[in-house]
This record gives C-alpha cells, sequence and structure tokens, in this order.
C-alpha cells in the first residue's frame, strides 16, 4: 500500500516544485490521499502505511536524493504540513506510538520540532514518556527546560491530572535525585498552569470534585 500513497505525495510535491512552488498544497494532496484511502476502504493497514509514507516525507526529506522510500523533489513535507495532514488523517496516536520506536534523542528532536508550531497540550504525556529513559541527568535536564518554556494550547483539567499523575509516578519510580528535583520544577510549573485554567474555566463547564481532586493531586507531589 505504502507505493499508493508515496505516488500520491510525489505526484503533489512535483506540481508544488514545478508548477506551483508558493502554493499551499495540503488540500490537493489530502483529496488525493482521502481517494486512495477509499480505495482501501478506510482500512487500519492503509492508514499505517499513509503515516509511514507522510512521516518520511516530512522527517527524512533530506535524504530525497539518496532514499528511494521518499520522494525525490527537495520540496518534501514541512512540519506544519505535516501536522495539517495528521490531523487529517487522525494520525496523531500512530505518530506518537512510532515515536517510541525510535531511538530516544530522535523522538525528542521531533517533538521539540512539531510542539512550537503546534503548541497542543497533548503532546505533553507522550514527551515525559521518552524524556523519563534519558539517564544522562544534563540532558534530561535540557529536554524538561523545553516543556516549561513553552505556552501550550488547550491545558484543561483532564489535561493537567493526567500529566500529574504521570509526573508523580515517575518521582517515585526513579532514583536520580536530579530527575526528582527537576520532575518537581515541572510540577510547579504545571500547577501554575492549573491555576490559570481553574481561574478561566467557564462555569458551565467547571466540576467542582473534580477540581479539588487536582488541587489534591498537585499538592500532592510538592
Amino acid at each position: 500500500m505504502e507505493h499508493h500513497f508515496q505516488s500520491d505525495v510525489s505526484g503533489v510535491l512535483e506540481y508544488a516544485t514545478v508548477a506551483s512552488p508558493n502554493c499551499d498544497f495540503v488540500p490537493i494532496l489530502q483529496q488525493t490521499l482521502c481517494g486512495t484511502l477509499d480505495y482501501f476502504k478506510q482500512s487500519s493497514d492503509a492508514l499505517d502505511a499513509l503515516h509511514i509514507v507522510l512521516f518520511r516525507a516530512w522527517r527524512y526529506k533530506e535524504e530525497c536524493m539518496i532514499n528511494f522510500s521518499v520522494s525525490r523533489y527537495q520540496r518534501g513535507i514541512e512540519a506544519d504540513e505535516y501536522i495539517r495532514l495528521m490531523d487529517l488523517n487522525n494520525l496523531f496516536e500512530r505518530t506518537m506510538s512510532h515515536l517510541y520506536e525510535l531511538p530516544t534523542e530522535e523522538s525528542i528532536d521531533i517533538l521539540q520540532q512539531l510542539i512550537p508550531i503546534d503548541p497542543s497540550a497533548r503532546y505533553i504525556t507522550y514527551y515525559l514518556r521518552i524524556t523519563n529513559t534519558i539517564a544522562d541527568e544534563k540532558q534530561y535536564s535540557r529536554a524538561i527546560d523545553f516543556i516549561t518554556d513553552q505556552k501550550f494550547n488547550g491545558m484543561n483539567e483532564n489535561n493537567i491530572i493526567g500529566i500529574s499523575t504521570l509526573i508523580r509516578e515517575q518521582q517515585q519510580a526513579n532514583t536520580s535525585l536530579a530527575h526528582r528535583v527537576k520532575l518537581t520544577g515541572l510540577m510547579t510549573w504545571l500547577q501554575s498552569n492549573g491555576n490559570n485554567t481553574l481561574i478561566t474555566a467557564k462555569p458551565t463547564n467547571s466540576n467542582p470534585r473534580k477540581k479539588r481532586f487536582m488541587i489534591k493531586m498537585l499538592d500532592d507531589v510538592r
């Protein structure tokens, strides 16, 4: 199936490179990809193949002249275009799962490219699970600093509860004092975001019981 999607991508990239270098080709490519997905009845295998092709077209576009698994057109797919295509085709979970299969440094580099363009809270738990495998304390510290330097969108109560639970689990499991200290700082950052969320939350969507539970979880790890 991959070669079908690769053909779609290459055809649109050729158009973007030769005919209209400044065009927004994402809608054109998406229409083409939808036709191929429909041909394969939107199967899970087809979505897996689509993810692989789009991921390669973005991540490895610099290898266009030496890697036969990516398009030969140097235009490639940019990070913001990849994010749009990922979301249009519901490939976020596939992308995150794929990161677990890559070396830690490469996975972190990928997330650090995506997050500034798409500062969504949905990345945070995946990022923390990956950074938790870093043994070098300086590298770990820099990786955590990256998160606390960001301004995330969509930071809601559910996000904060899930992230705080993960941080607490990592604090309890980590034998490195430096890691635990850094996680405490991360929790302080999260608490600040939690307070902002509580303050700006609309009353119609508020849940006092959930808020009390969230505040207790944040306090427990301070």
